[in-house]
């Protein structure tokens, strides 16, 4: 599992999350069943439901179509890529996307924007 470096912005903040148990928990629980099964893709998303218990969802096409931007992360190649993926757990989001080169995780935190959500 490799964390963007938008993730080490919010580090300190996640360590003071009540759900800090329940973020490192599903994070152990999400790169293990990846691993395991050897998924190199997001098409495993009902996978990681059944097989790890985790609220995973894809953005909405409205969600993506305005609120792109939001969910663009730097991996570490410098490549930028659109998280469309995550896990909810409470009222945090872990984005991630699933490619070849690995499992990346692009942010967590609270609940990003959507049509619905402003925030």
């Amino acid at each position: 599992m490799i964390f963007c470096k938008s993730c080490e912005n919010e580090k300190d903040r996640i360590l003071g999350l009540q759900s800090f148990t329940k973020i490192i928990t599903s994070l152990i629980n999400f790169e293990k069943t990846c691993v395991q099964n050897k998924f190199s893709d997001n098409s495993c998303m009902n996978d990681l439901r059944d097989l790890a218990g985790l609220d995973v969802s894809p953005e909405t096409v409205s969600t993506l179509q305005n609120y792109k931007v939001e969910r663009t992360f730097e991996l570490p190649n410098k490549d930028y890529v659109v998280f469309n993926y995550h896990i909810k757990i409470d009222d945090i989001r872990i984005y991630y996307e699933i490619i070849k080169s690995g499992i990346y995780i692009g942010y967590i935190g609270g609940h990003l924007p959507t049509k619905k959500f402003k925030k």
